[in-house]
């Protein structure tokens, strides 16, 4: 079920970057909600209540329910731009989930489980990871926290692509290239192994060159 909180917002008339920073400057931030079918509505949030906001939930996949000129609005976040340096919050792009129980697109995040299980990352093998969220289609009422991926059981060269994850009956991809790889285990193994592989074609190589040196002394003493 998806997490839902509760945050006061304002009404905004204007847009620029004078008018965000600003807004930054009195510890607000600066938001757009989209709606379908009708016009955008500019907005600002206390900072504070968006940085709890953001570290206590899943900031992607928990529906917010904004108080707004003393009306509630439900929105789930679309887009979110953050400071380089200091990490908060500066920029929000909401899409509006009023009326009931809609079918959004959602980014929502890989979960890695198993970890503390696997025999590869004990060896200090490496995950590596092509995406941190997969773009989706599911209901509001819908969105899960977290995909989990389970990487107990997989070894060094191993990889997980899309269609490998298994996923609720209520999400869907967006994309339809199931075959796209997300995650890849590699390490001190793999590299031990392509090593290994290099030295036997190396070695394999020099008995093909010993060989046909000998054939050649062979012929000249005939």
């Amino acid at each position: 079920m998806t997490s839902t909180m509760s945050i006061d917002a304002e009404i905004r008339e204007n847009s620029g970057k004078g008018i965000a920073r600003s807004l930054r400057r009195a510890q607000r931030v600066p938001a757009i909600i989209y709606s379908k079918g009708s016009d955008s509505t500019l907005i600002s949030l206390p900072q504070k209540e968006v940085q709890n906001l953001r570290n206590k939930f899943n900031f992607m996949t928990t529906v917010v329910e904004l108080n707004l000129d003393g009306k509630k609005r439900k929105v789930l976040a679309k887009e979110m731009s953050l400071h380089p340096v200091s990490d908060l919050v500066e920029h929000i792009e909401f899409i509006s989930v009023d009326g009931g129980n809609k079918k959004v697109k959602v980014n929502v995040p890989i979960r890695i489980v198993g970890a503390e299980k696997s025999a590869g990352l004990k060896r200090n093998a490496v995950l590596n990871m092509s995406k941190r969220f997969i773009e989706c289609y599911v209901k509001t009422d819908d969105v899960p926290e977290a995909i989990d991926i389970d990487v107990s059981k997989i070894s060094v060269g191993d990889v997980i692509k899309l269609k490998d994850i298994k996923i609720p009956s209520s999400l869907e991809f967006k994309t339809k290239n199931t075959a796209q790889v997300i995650l890849k285990m590699s390490g001190k193994r793999a590299v031990k192994i392509e090593e290994e592989t290099t030295e036997a074609e190396s070695e394999s190589s020099e008995d093909n060159n010993k060989s046909s040196q000998e054939e050649d002394n062979s012929k000249d003493n005939k």
